[in-house]
């Protein structure tokens, strides 16, 4: 499996943050009311890079020839579920990105104010989360010489 390219990565997250900004300013511009973010997606984000860092020292254990729980299948889930956050989370921590930056234009409404600061910190753990999942999933990808040297058991790592 190629890697996932970090330029894919981070044009995700920056035309999420465009589309959601424009969009979000026209629904306020009309009279619509604001999309309310809490930091709630933090912990979600957080749990799902906990989740990935656990699973990824398990494949880096497995890669190294130690003894592990996980297994070659088990280490190419690893690798969907990483290329597969890396992606959710960059355009995930985009859309917060953008209604931190529509937030940030009406700072005079207490409310915004603590909107700015809920998506803000939301969008910050993601951006954490899509660094470790990029990370995580480089570990799981087989270079060459990985696949010519390598026994059974992980040679799918």
């Amino acid at each position: 499996m190629k890697p996932l390219a970090i330029i894919w990565v981070l044009l995700v997250g920056v035309v999420s943050a465009a589309l959601s900004f424009v969009g979000f300013f026209a629904h306020m511009r009309t009279g619509g009311t604001p999309m309310i973010v809490t930091p709630s997606p933090a912990v979600v984000f957080a749990l799902a890079t906990a989740i990935l860092i656990w699973s990824g020292m398990a494949v880096r254990r497995l890669r190294a020839g130690k003894d592990t729980w996980i297994d070659a299948i088990g280490a190419m889930r690893v690798a969907v579920f990483a290329r597969t956050s890396a992606l959710v989370g960059a355009n995930l921590s985009g859309i917060l990105v953008g209604v931190m930056g529509v937030s940030l234009t009406q700072l005079e409404a207490t409310a915004m104010v603590s909107n700015a600061i809920g998506s803000g910190v939301s969008a910050l753990v993601g951006i954490v989360w899509v660094v470790i999942a990029v990370v995580i999933e480089r570990w799981c990808v087989i270079t060459p010489d990985d696949a010519a040297t390598s026994n059974k058991r992980n040679a799918a790592a």
